[in-house]
């Protein structure tokens, strides 16, 4: 009996790029744009690879109409379409542009995930896999920087300094959280690889804090200790819930007195909150958060309906400093605060529809991967732009876009 060769399709082919994708955010910028690049190309051609046959996808105008019927691609599209309608009454079109251009992902990608006939049932996990994964492989390279030269670094970081990160520090901080929960819901959910996800889990969050930013923190207890709670109350396992909340509340009182770099970074967030609380200003990454937030206050209050328009903010943000006699040059650290400034209360409210559908219009909630990818960004908007950044954009979108696709094949598997 002749046997047929196993098939590599189109949908293998998105997946495959995906993994390229996710492990390139931890470290390269030129991998992510490319990455990002294939999985849009493949909007157009449909390509499977054995037997091998390529073909053009002539019904661009029917996809179109499937994302915008679609209430989660949709939603996702207007954090396009928000700035992007701002530039009928910004100035600075060049500023316009570059905030256009980091955007332009939540126009296309949604439309890369929608041309797919089916989602392959193993996707989230092997995202998760090569996710985790990365996150290990960056560690090493990241001890031998701090070991190097240890006494500087433990120096500047009473200062305010960060670690030496293969990304951004904060997002890089964001993407360590988001894969050590992962690894921890695979090793709660199956036997097989537990070890894997259980001990890459403990490993990764040993390291968060030993990378000491607090966005990583921060979102990491918020999401940990928010499940514990709500275990808690629901009467599952409720002692070895309270026991986990006890540790938890323990871990990071464990970690500034044992971790060298959380216990300067502990010193040096002290100090500078300190200096908040008299009203002195100074140069600490803190203090210039909340005089971000006053600036774009300001300027909202000023044009609140419509705000200034996405391509102005920065220089109405660089008028408000002068007007303050500072020598500063800030978007407001707070997506939410940068979005009323820019596009004003109509613009707020279309933000928070298009973040806040994505989690509740299919109950994507119930699916652990999708709230904490939520739950994670919502949280970050509190003290960054993160959206202001392609780093930003990719983490948000893509594991945005991969867990509701992974939610909805699930519920489909579950109710045919």
């Amino acid at each position: 009996m002749k046997q047929t060769k196993p098939q590599i399709s189109h949908e293998d082919l998105f997946v495959a790029i995906g993994l390229l994708f996710t492990a390139s955010m931890f470290f390269s910028k030129f991998l992510t744009s490319l990455s990002m690049g294939l999985l849009v190309l493949l909007i157009f051609v449909r390509i499977d690879l054995r037997p091998f046959h390529i073909g053009w996808n002539s019904n661009i105008d029917g996809l179109l109409r499937r994302v915008y019927r679609d209430k989660t691609w949709f939603a996702l599209s207007l954090l396009f379409w928000i700035p992007f309608l701002s530039g009928l009454w910004s100035d600075d079109v060049g500023d316009w542009l570059r905030i256009v251009r980091i955007r332009l992902p939540f126009l296309l990608l949604p439309l890369a995930f929608a041309s797919l006939d089916q989602w392959p049932e193993y996707a989230m996990r092997r995202i998760a896999m090569v996710a985790t994964g990365t996150a290990l492989l960056t560690i090493p390279a990241v001890l031998y920087h701090f070991i190097s030269d240890k006494n500087a670094v433990l120096e500047s970081l009473e200062h305010g300094k960060m670690l030496w990160t293969p990304a951004y520090h904060i997002r890089y901080s964001l993407l360590l959280a988001y894969s050590g929960l992962l690894a921890f819901y695979y090793g709660a959910s199956s036997s097989k690889w537990r070890y894997y996800w259980w001990g890459a889990g403990a490993i990764i969050v040993i390291f968060l804090h030993f990378l000491a930013v607090r966005s990583g923190l921060f979102v990491f207890y918020a999401i940990t200790g928010g499940m514990l709670l709500y275990e808690m109350v629901k009467g599952k396992h409720r002692w070895k819930m309270a026991t986990g909340l006890i540790l938890l509340v323990a871990l990071p009182i464990i970690g500034v007195k044992t971790i060298p770099s959380l216990q300067q970074k502990w010193k040096y967030m002290r100090w500078d909150l300190e200096r908040i609380a008299r009203g002195e200003i100074n140069e600490g990454s803190d203090n210039k958060r909340v005089l971000s937030f006053r600036g774009g206050l300001h300027v909202f209050r000023e044009h609140p309906i419509i705000g200034v328009g996405a391509g102005d903010l920065k220089q109405k943000m660089r008028d408000y400093f002068i007007d303050e006699n500072l020598q500063f040059e800030l978007y407001p650290h707070n997506q939410y605060i940068f979005t009323m400034a820019s596009t004003g209360l109509i613009g707020l409210f279309l933000f928070l529809y298009a973040v806040f559908v994505p989690l509740f219009h299919t109950r994507a909630y119930q699916f652990f991967p999708a709230l904490a990818i939520q739950v994670i960004i919502l949280l970050s908007f509190l003290v960054e732009n993160t959206l202001e950044t392609s780093l930003g954009v990719a983490i948000y979108l893509f594991f945005t876009l991969v867990s509701i696709r992974q939610w909805r094949s699930t519920n489909a598997a579950s109710t045919s």
